[in-house]
């Protein structure tokens, strides 16, 4: 097998790439939901700051059989990477994604990048260690750890309004005293600053297990940025903040309408600000977007979000909303040096 760099500003590159990726991501995985070419051609050649994005692809006799994508974070957590591996199912069990991950450790260790991080979803009943998984046997042969066990969820949209109205009714006297703002897009300038710093601590805040993850460097430019790259990728975004009494923003949540990938929905990021917790804010900004998304005239839709296993709370506030398991996924780390 003959391993290039990819040029990913050029499609005749790229579009072979995504081809593997998107073949082998879907093959006996109904629980799948792969990007769309659209959205990794805006996402992989954007041109923020944030990231160094390099792609591989493996080839026998000039045709395309295994994928490798690695992203490295250039502003914080610099020492790590994360990869994303497919060979076509035809092509397996031949030593071809041990030769891609190879390419890559020699790679990394060039750049001083001893951290490598990457994910492999699977079926429900696999269980938490998803024992079995091809993937996931995989990585542990490569001496890969599982750091975090997620889960996937569910939920057919549009969920019963009355459901999310008591949701919302029944939080609202936990926090009397701080507001809700909704948005679609783009965060109103007022709120911007303190939206950033809420967001800087994110990774503190979520469940890591045994993840290795820095505080992340988060500005204003690193919230439009992503805005415009989400609005470029034709993912429409809607939010709702809350913001405690004196304005500042203690608590948001994330859904994301991709219109490539139509009837799919996703919920993204959530987090409440550990000063303002016991409020009920979870709940409250969670019901309160998907009733706000649904009043933006959404059609029927799947919509999907991860947790990781230990993270009880926002279990609770998900299967309220009538989100229930359907798949898992792992997280998975190596250090090479």
């Amino acid at each position: 097998m003959e391993i290039r760099l990819l040029d990913l500003d050029d499609d005749a590159d790229l579009k072979p790439w995504f081809d593997v990726y998107l073949e082998s991501e879907t093959f006996e995985r109904p629980f799948a939901t792969p990007w769309q070419y659209d959205e990794v051609v805006v996402n992989v050649r954007a041109d923020t700051g944030t990231y160094d994005r390099v792609g591989y692809l493996g080839t026998v006799d000039g045709e395309p059989v295994a994928s490798m994508y690695s992203q490295r974070p250039l502003r914080d957590n610099l020492r790590s990477s994360t990869f994303l591996l497919d060979v076509l199912p035809a092509h397996r069990r031949r030593g071809y994604a041990t030769q891609m991950i190879e390419r890559l450790y020699s790679d990394l260790d060039a750049i001083g990048r001893p951290v490598l991080q990457t994910n492999v979803d699977f079926a429900y009943d696999r269980g938490p260690d998803g024992v079995g998984e091809p993937g996931v046997e995989f990585l542990r042969r490569q001496g890969f750890e599982l750091g975090l066990g997620d889960v996937q969820r569910s939920v057919e949209l549009p969920i019963d309004e009355a459901v999310l109205d008591a949701l919302i009714d029944g939080a609202a006297p936990y926090h009397e005293d701080y507001t809700l703002v909704e948005y679609v897009d783009r965060c109103p300038d007022e709120h911007v600053e303190s939206f950033a710093r809420l967001m800087a601590i994110f990774v503190d805040e979520i469940p890591v297990g045994d993840m290795t993850f820095e505080a992340e460097v988060y500005d204003v430019k690193r919230v439009r940025d992503s805005e415009n790259v989400l609005r470029s990728a034709q993912r429409t975004g809607y939010y709702v903040l809350a913001l405690a009494p004196d304005g500042e923003v203690v608590a948001f949540t994330q859904l994301v309408v991709p219109g490539h990938d139509p009837g799919k929905v996703f919920q993204w990021g959530t987090l409440v600000d550990p000063r303002h917790r016991g409020h009920r804010l979870g709940t409250a900004v969670k019901a309160a977007n998907h009733r706000f998304l649904q009043r933006h005239g959404l059609g029927p839709a799947t919509c999907y979000t991860y947790n990781a296993e230990v993270n009880e709370h926002m279990i609770a506030v998900n299967e309220l909303l009538g989100y229930r398991p359907c798949a898992r996924s792992g997280e998975f780390e190596k250090r090479l040096t």
